[in-house]
């Protein structure tokens, strides 16, 4: 059973359907979903939120909200140039790229997460720290994405986070937080330098 999804939209552009190269951007975690669509130069068309009344526990209930919306969303039916899937949750951690190595990477999940055999697991190069960004995303939401899709590209929300910030970061000391619904980021640079960064849940 689906519990209410309370949804909030904003139509920036009501030419969309006139534009081609279109872009879109999808962010989900267990407690929303969003997605934003865009053409090449940035302009942002259309920015939809879907807020889920109550937090679900497990990717599968993810998956049947997302199938209610896309079944009602005509904005998400459409052909897209490209498609950057967003994955939110606490199911990552920060590897140095010293310490890496590509068959480790359940090792280094293992003492903040718990995974399973089946867990897919995954990461992002993060160049502006010289590290990399180990996660697990949500296979079942990536497979449905792919059949309504095809090829997409997608990365872990801290990662894109790290990365703005970073791109405006300078010698000063900054201390950023991150507030989503039920989870929370929190970011300390200084000098172009990471000094902490962590998810936590609220």
């Amino acid at each position: 059973m689906i519990k209410q999804i309370v949804k909030k939209k904003r139509t920036i552009n009501k030419n969309i359907e006139a534009t081609s190269n279109r872009k879109l951007s999808i962010q989900f975690s267990l407690d929303g979903f969003s997605f934003c669509i865009s053409n090449t130069q940035n302009e942002v068309f259309e920015f939809s939120s879907f807020n889920f009344s109550k937090t679900v526990n497990s990717p599968e209930l993810v998956l049947e909200k997302l199938q209610e919306i896309f079944k009602t969303e005509k904005s998400l039916q459409e052909d897209f140039e490209s498609v950057t899937v967003i994955h939110q949750n606490n199911l990552s951690t920060l590897v140095p790229n010293k310490y890496f190595k590509e068959d480790a990477l359940k090792n280094y999940l293992k003492y903040s997460v718990k995974t399973i055999a089946t867990d897919l697991i995954v990461y992002d190069e993060l160049e502006c720290i010289d590290t990399k960004n180990v996660y697990i995303p949500f296979v079942n939401i990536n497979n449905f994405l792919f059949q309504n899709f095809g090829e997409f590209e997608y990365k872990h929300h801290s990662s894109i986070l790290l990365e703005r910030l970073f791109l405006q970061s300078n010698a000063s000391l900054h201390f950023y937080v991150n507030i989503s619904h039920s989870i929370f980021d929190i970011v300390v640079i200084e000098d172009a330098k990471l000094l902490f960064y962590n998810i936590f849940e609220y």
